[in-house]
């Protein structure tokens, strides 16, 4: 007899975070359901039995799915976001929902920096838009699995010759060791960069856990980054712990119970390792800036570590909240 009671099938738990997703698609005539989960330590794809008793995951390894694009039961491979390498970049890739062999890599080498895609239910056919920290969106119709590039929608070339004469100095991806972590920043220095003189240093800063700054994308060329480091200075910014990048549960659970204490610590501790490291950065002159979190953050940086900046902008920004 079929009644209405509930009757729990999986429950997932964690002693900081728990993120909502909808990654659900019934499998085999529906005996099992595919479920996304962080219990390895690593966001990744499982296959779970209708009963909850038999759990098996799809995706392996040291990295996080960024995404899944699409799950094709048919062909027996579900597609998905994901950077194993470099935090700041993104790829298409693929394993088989048998759960069997590794990881394989679907976007070519050559589009070096970010690739999202829309990919139809047979997973025969993607829209691939390709960008990085120079190239603005291209979009491109694909054959998968082999990626072959069928026909390019739109190009944004007319964009990309005017960036490209401007000719302004490139966003540099760095690593920040900071004894705890190893931070990804990018830096932009003014044109006619002299190492031998000294610069004022100007870091950009959100920090919060809906968002990374440091990131392999176009982000509309970075244009008043790049307006910033023709007046003079050095322009920076770093991605704290917390952040929301591809680096596994405990990257991210890493600020729990201690928002915008334990991330303005890391910006500090990469401040003055980037400047004990860069002889052309006057540390006397160090700013801060940011938006919204980032407000938040330079507040913290701030009142926090008021020996390390000597002057900041926040934008809306919150302060102080209760509830009445």
């Amino acid at each position: 007899m079929e009644t209405l009671k509930f009757k729990n099938i999986l429950t997932e738990k964690d002693e900081a975070f728990l993120d909502m997703h909808d990654d659900i698609r019934w499998l085999d005539s529906e005996k099992y359901f595919t479920w996304s989960s962080e219990r390895d330590g690593w966001l990744h794809l499982y296959k779970v039995s209708r009963d909850g008793t038999d759990i098996q995951p799809i995706t392996k390894g040291e990295f996080d799915v960024v995404s899944i694009n699409c799950i094709d039961p048919k062909g027996g491979y579900v597609y998905y976001t994901a950077s194993p390498d470099d935090y700041t970049q993104r790829y298409l890739y693929r394993s088989r929902i048998d759960g069997k062999g590794t990881a394989q890599r679907v976007t070519p080498a050559s589009y070096s920096g970010q690739n999202a895609y829309q990919i139809s239910e047979n997973a025969k056919w993607g829209i691939q838009v390709f960008q990085n920290a120079t190239t603005p969106p291209v979009y491109s119709l694909v054959s998968l699995p082999a990626h072959k590039q069928i026909r390019v929608l739109e190009d944004n070339k007319e964009l990309k010759q005017k960036f490209d004469a401007l000719q302004l100095q490139p966003k540099e991806f760095v690593k920040v060791d900071i004894g705890d972590a190893v931070l990804d920043a990018f830096m932009i220095k003014p044109i006619g960069f002299d190492p031998s003189k000294k610069y004022p240093l100007l870091f950009y800063v959100y920090g919060e856990p809906a968002g990374s700054t440091v990131q392999d994308n176009w982000g509309g060329g970075s244009l008043w980054d790049q307006y910033m480091a023709q007046q003079g200075y050095i322009v920076m910014s770093v991605d704290n712990r917390g952040t929301k990048t591809p680096r596994g549960k405990k990257w991210r659970n890493a600020i729990y119970g201690q928002i915008g204490i334990l991330a303005s610590e890391d910006q500090n501790k990469a401040a003055h390792k980037i400047m004990d490291t860069y002889d052309f950065i006057d540390a006397s002159r160090v700013g801060i800036w940011g938006w919204s979190g980032g407000g938040q953050m330079t507040l913290n940086c701030m009142f926090r570590y008021p020996e390390t900046y000597k002057s900041g902008l926040a934008v809306s920004f919150v302060s102080e909240s209760k509830i009445v």
